[in-house]
């Protein structure tokens, strides 16, 4: 008999499973995806976002030791250990560089890399592996849904309260979430977040409206078309190319599963590909004829990009990577340093290598891609463990841990890449309790 999916809770019916069964999953959802609603309190207050800030790590800190210290181990599964492995090594790359020699990331201190680090990397992802019992899937996605949802209604809130010039003037320019504290505009979430959310948004939509018939997780079509339209708007306001591109290849691979799972055949496919092929055609031939002297932001910065490739010009990012693979090359085994130190271009700091994987390399050398690779590889190797039917239960938090692990090609850090942990962690976690 295959696995099934069923609701884990009813291994125990005390009150402690109950509690640490909401706790797991809240900790997951807010930390992963709700930012930007705690993002609004500093909005509506008026008020410094850095103690609200530090206030939710604090709680996600103590909500992870809780259930850490109320989980009796038995055992631990291959991908924690390998986890854990590599955050030793990582864990002394950072002490070692940011106490012993002085390093800096960017302009922030000490206490803000070990509280993203371990505050919102290490404990919460250890407690998501071993409290993942506790997890049941159908409400989790449902929730995943409804936070997202309401994640992009508070950045869209955010924009419209400091455009003068209504909606549509921001497509004009790059999307920023801020807030006004004594006069001044401060920025609390960057283009980034906002098209990533709405990539994110826009995805699930789209799932559950192809699912909509085969899926025990229902919403009303007026909701989920109202959702998409939402997403759509934060994904071109952020006019970020990464969450753009992800959106485009996420939507392929959505509509791949679907196919498959309905079992259509190739040629209803190729018809299928070929209307959406139309579609694009139309659209181009409608913006370029109708809305061509209107600067939308995002599509000059494709331009932008398409002819900063054809010339050769590089950007700060592209002299970032070459700094981290440059520091990787110089010290293969166990890596340079957290920070990438590069001098060739006009803006000169200490930052993250905007690539996960140059990251590692950079941090912590050949040993710890080594780790890293193996995790990932347990990751994907868990989830296509399950049949079809299983993983359409699991498929929109695949979704979600995917557009994580895109975007942390172009904009990724060890330890700012607390959703991916946080995502890899539960997808890992799942088929040990999987069973009945």
């Amino acid at each position: 008999m295959g696995t099934t999916l069923s609701n884990t809770s009813t291994i125990g019916s005390n009150s402690n499973v109950k509690y640490s069964e909401f706790l797991t999953e809240w900790l997951i959802l807010l930390i992963c995806f709700g930012y930007p609603i705690q993002a609004m309190i500093p909005v509506l207050l008026k008020v410094d976002s850095t103690p609200i800030n530090l206030s939710f790590r604090v709680v996600y800190l103590c909500v992870s030791l809780y259930l850490i210290i109320h989980r009796k181990v038995r055992n631990i599964k291959i991908s924690m250990f390998v986890f854990m492995l590599f955050w030793m090594v990582y864990s002394y790359r950072i002490i070692s560089d940011i106490s012993f020699k002085g390093k800096v990331f960017l302009n922030t201190d000490a206490f803000y890399v070990y509280s993203f680090a371990f505050g919102m990397c290490l404990i919460p992802t250890i407690s998501i592996f071993l409290n993942s019992k506790f997890i049941y899937l159908p409400r989790i996605t449902k929730n995943l849904f409804w936070v997202l949802l309401i994640a992009n209604v508070c950045i869209i809130t955010n924009l419209l309260l400091f455009s003068t010039d209504g909606i549509f003037s921001m497509f004009l320019t790059r999307a920023y979430a801020n807030v006004e504290i004594n006069g001044e505009t401060v920025q609390i979430i960057n283009p980034i977040t906002i098209g990533q959310f709405g990539e994110l948004l826009s995805l699930l939509s789209i799932f559950f409206l192809l699912f909509k018939n085969e899926s025990k997780i229902v919403f009303p079509k007026y909701i989920l078309l109202m959702s998409l339209f939402i997403g759509v708007i934060n994904l071109i306001l952020g006019a970020s190319r990464g969450p753009l591109l992800f959106f485009v290849i996420l939507l392929f691979y959505i509509i791949f599963f679907f196919f498959k799972y309905k079992n259509l055949s190739i040629n209803f496919l190729g018809k299928f590909l070929f209307y959406i092929l139309i579609f694009i055609s139309f659209f181009s031939f409608f913006i370029n004829t109708y809305l061509s002297d209107i600067d939308f932001e995002i599509v000059n910065r494709l331009n932008v990009s398409l002819e900063s490739t054809q010339e050769g010009q590089k950007e700060d990012r592209d002299y970032i990577w070459a700094s981290a693979w440059r520091q990787f090359t110089d010290n293969p085994i166990f890596g340079d340093s957290f920070v990438a130190d590069y001098e060739e271009s006009t803006m000169k700091a200490h930052t993250y290598a905007h690539n996960l994987f140059l990251d590692v390399l950079m941090s912590t050398g050949l040993t710890g891609i080594t780790l890293i690779i193996l995790l990932f590889f347990t990751t994907v190797n868990n989830f296509f463990k399950f049949n079809t039917e299983q993983k359409k239960i699991v498929f929109p938090l695949w979704i979600a841990l995917l557009g994580y692990f895109l975007l942390s090609l172009t904009s990724g850090g060890v330890f700012l890449a607390y959703p991916l942990w946080i995502m890899v962690a539960l997808i890992c976690s799942i088929p040990q309790y999987a069973n009945n």
